[in-house]
């Protein structure tokens, strides 16, 4: 009963936090369409401001509602982080990249005959785009991976119930060669398979991550 109160209650803030917050922020979207030069930029601002301060506030409802201990890795990687983001003078800009590209379950690796442990394929196409578009404003990226040491995994419910005992986020810093995107993914097989081989090392490296976590080494 305790965990379906708090998960009701948690659910709650979450709504009455996204009902307060999601109308301005759609009037600034709407006025960034409309406004010319730098006007523009200040609906922009305000369009961030608006989206962090929701994040904030749901981390707050998350940190004063629910038990569950966020084992947080790499203080060290996100500072070096915001130091290059102050490349973007004008807009701070973040891209996310999921190379899985879906949920892992037992059934979808037996499916795609994953060579992985804890993984599924990477995709590759994906980070390959990216750093065509932006990998000279970038010198490095943030390889982000979290953990659930209780089987099995956990869905949201069970977060905002306050199910989950611990969650481990682990966060590295890869440097980023620049001869990866100094080619055409789409159109040279040797450049593609050199991108490939990349992200399959990493996701290798991963794999033995998790394990390494799962089992409580550093």
């Amino acid at each position: 009963m305790r965990r379906l109160l708090t998960g009701c209650f948690v659910t709650l803030l979450l709504l009455l936090n996204t009902l307060v917050l999601f109308g301005p922020l759609m009037v600034f979207a709407l006025l960034k369409l409309v406004l010319p030069g730098r006007f523009r930029d200040y609906a922009s601002w305000a369009v961030m401001w608006i989206a962090e301060t929701w994040a904030e506030i749901d981390k707050l409802i998350f940190h004063l509602c629910i038990p569950t201990q966020w084992v947080i890795r790499g203080g060290d990687d996100l500072q070096i982080t915001q130091a290059a983001c102050e490349l973007f003078k004008r807009q701070p800009v973040t891209v996310f990249n999921y190379l899985e590209g879906t949920r892992f379950t037992a059934a979808k690796s037996t499916r795609q005959q994953s060579p992985f442990s804890h993984l599924l394929k990477p995709k590759a196409g994906g980070v390959a785009f990216v750093l065509a578009a932006m990998g000279e404003q970038l010198d490095a990226i943030l390889d982000v991976t979290v953990v659930y040491p209780q089987q099995p995994i956990p869905g949201f419910w069970d977060l905002i119930s306050g199910n989950v005992p611990r969650v481990i986020v682990d966060i590295k810093t890869r440097e980023l060669d620049p001869a990866l995107w100094q080619g055409d993914y789409e159109n040279d097989p040797v450049f593609r398979q050199t991108v490939q081989n990349w992200v399959n090392q990493l996701w290798i490296e991963k794999d033995r991550r998790i394990d390494a976590l799962r089992a409580g080494r550093r």
